[in-house]
């Protein structure tokens, strides 16, 4: 699903829904966690950088969370990243094109919770020499390349400017981060990222100078900096990364991303260098659903159920029951009995099944009296009746017999 609205958003999935897919907007979206949810995966993709002349801006980092802790109702603010704008040159005017800006990081944040879940840096702009930096998987922001060059941003602040060793002015601009925004060049001909909580930040704006068209950056969690003319900006992320130097072979550094801890896990991958193609960011939220039901018949000790041969649960009395651990959407569940209770037998209906956008409540599981068979009765042989008749004859003629015998 894809959502261009934010109040549209919020209706729909405040029903119940499955995995909901954001794509740029330009402006922050929300998202409701349904009824009964306490747990989403969020897999977020940072906007690419902007490119400059033959030079490709850096990729944004792919960053995934898993059974991250959310509130039944919360309201997500969902934040997708902007690709950074690719520098040109003004038409007619001959010689290079202006530096690329910054992407835009992507990611969510809590607003009901005033948590940040989670954000995958964007990719840095390209210069005239050198391609751009991806995205980083360190909270921290890249620092750029070459001599003097910006420094990222750390702890969720925005990335810096490259000072010049000489005059001390600032060139370039460093991309915004989760908390602050990125630094500006001199004088503030171009302005960094802004920052990215609560709702994202703008990209900054670019310097132009003699017909060199720098590119702007992207918005988002934190927008992307503006270029500075013949120097490219840092990409914008949890931290910033920081601004290319101006001096030949510069590039500038990557936004950092974060999960928080309380995720089950993560999975990272850096965006690649030069590895650019003008691709926004991308938020994906998918709910986990819970799997219960009820049981019957218990009055003794002993029953434990199991779901997917992972999550154990002990049951002590009827009524209903709930697996501590929830099932991602559009996953499996299987209930199975790992041990039975002393006594009796029970047996599970339901068992099995697909999450389909909602919690499962219908696992039936019943207990009864565990009857130990009877074995069968050995069969005693019967005689027929011509049998019995031929035998009785056959005594018969024995007995007279035996009186002949005996009168003799």
């Amino acid at each position: 699903m894809k959502r261009t609205s934010s109040v549209l958003g919020a209706l729909l999935l405040s029903w119940g829904a499955h995995a909901a897919d954001f794509a740029y907007t330009g402006a922050n979206e929300t998202y409701t966690v349904p009824a009964g949810v306490t747990h989403v995966q969020i897999t977020a993709t940072g906007a690419d950088g902007g490119g400059a002349g033959s030079r490709s801006g850096g990729a944004g980092a792919v960053i995934s969370g898993s059974y991250i802790p959310v509130g039944s109702g919360d309201t997500l603010n969902i934040i997708v990243g902007g690709a950074g704008v690719t520098g040109t040159r003004s038409p007619g005017s001959v010689g290079n094109a202006g530096s690329g800006g910054g992407g835009g990081g992507s990611g969510v944040y809590n607003a009901t919770q005033s948590q940040i879940l989670l954000v995958a840096g964007a990719g840095a702009g390209a210069g005239i020499a050198e391609s751009g930096q991806g995205g980083v998987t360190t909270e921290n922001g890249a620092d750029g390349l070459g001599t003097n060059p910006g420094l990222g941003g750390t702890a969720g602040s925005g990335g810096f400017a490259a000072q010049n060793a000489v005059t001390s002015q600032f060139f370039g601009t460093g991309g915004g981060g989760a908390n602050s925004a990125g630094q500006n060049s001199q004088s503030d001909l171009a302005i960094g990222g802004e920052s990215g909580v609560p709702t994202g930040g703008a990209g900054g704006t670019p310097r132009v100078i003699a017909g060199q068209i720098a590119g702007g950056g992207g918005y988002g969690f934190g927008g992307g900096g503006g270029a500075d003319a013949s120097t490219a900006a840092g990409g914008g992320g949890y931290s910033g990364g920081g601004s290319a130097s101006p001096s030949t072979g510069s590039s500038a550094g990557g936004g950092g991303s974060f999960v928080i801890d309380s995720a089950s896990a993560s999975q990272k991958t850096a965006g690649a260098t030069g590895g650019a193609s003008g691709r926004n960011g991308t938020v994906t939220v998918t709910p986990y659903y819970s799997v219960g039901g009820t049981v019957s018949g218990l009055n003794a000790t002993g029953l434990v159920l199991k779901n997917n041969n992972t999550d154990d649960l002990s049951i002590i009395a009827d009524g209903s029951f709930t697996f501590d651990t929830g099932i991602l959407d559009g996953n499996e569940y299987n209930v199975t009995i790992l041990s039975q209770p002393t006594g009796l037998l029970c047996s599970i209906t339901n068992a099995t099944g697909s999450i389909a956008g909602a919690s499962i409540t219908n696992v039936t599981v019943s207990c009864d009296i565990a009857v130990t068979p009877v074995p069968d009765a050995i069969p005693v042989p019967t005689l027929s009746t011509w049998m019995l008749f031929i035998l009785a004859v056959l005594l018969g003629f024995v007995g007279l017999s035996n009186r002949t015998l005996h009168k003799k």
